[in-house]
């Protein structure tokens, strides 16, 4: 719990105009997904958000386009990893007989 306190304290010095923040995100996933969400909706209009919209744009650019993450399986509700063809193992054999 003291980490947690520790974030929201840090993390809402920004909003006040006082101090800097670094985040240290290892997983670009957690990036997209919650750090963008939290400075879409707590970055005030300034140079900073500017800044912060212009890197947001690449960012999300490279995750539509670039990013290695595992992708799904095409067919329709099938949420197995892909392997070849884009489709699954089960789906490939079922195409492809192999």
């Amino acid at each position: 719990m003291a980490c947690r306190r520790s974030a929201v304290r840090t993390c809402s010095a920004p909003l006040f105009g006082v101090g800097e923040i670094t985040f240290s995100v290892s997983a670009l996933a957690d990036l997209v997904e919650v750090v963008v969400p939290f400075m879409d909706e707590h970055l005030p209009p300034s140079h900073k958000r500017e800044q912060y919209l212009v890197w947001r744009e690449e960012l999300l650019a490279y995750w539509e386009t670039k990013a290695k993450r595992r992708r799904v399986c095409t067919v329709d509700g099938c949420d197995h990893p892909q392997r070849a063809k884009q489709v699954c193992r089960r789906h490939y054999y079922e195409a492809y007989g192999q």
